[in-house]
């Protein structure tokens, strides 16, 4: 039996990204530039999370992050969605 890689997910600007905390809560982030993503705060239990609602939340914090995490999908991307103006800087 052939084993098949899993295709990654590439990342793209606007991605909507639900991240695992554990104990079923999940954070929100949105990719911004090629390594930059901007952090909501914001958490819930990831059953009906509706992502224009989570980017009109407060911002955290704005950081760089690797790919492996949306490539390898341990951070499911749930929307794509325009970044707001103020955030794209």
């Amino acid at each position: 039996m052939e084993v098949t890689k899993k295709k990654g997910i590439r990342r793209k600007p606007g991605q909507i990204l639900r991240i695992p905390l554990g104990n079923g809560v999940f954070a929100y982030g949105q990719t911004r530039t090629i390594s930059g993503c901007t952090f909501f705060d914001y958490t819930d239990d990831g059953m009906s999370t509706d992502p224009q609602f989570v980017i009109k939340q407060p911002v955290i914090f704005q950081i760089g992050i690797d790919d492996y995490a949306i490539r390898d999908q341990l951070w499911e991307v749930i929307a794509v969605l325009p970044i707001s103006p103020e955030l794209d800087q």
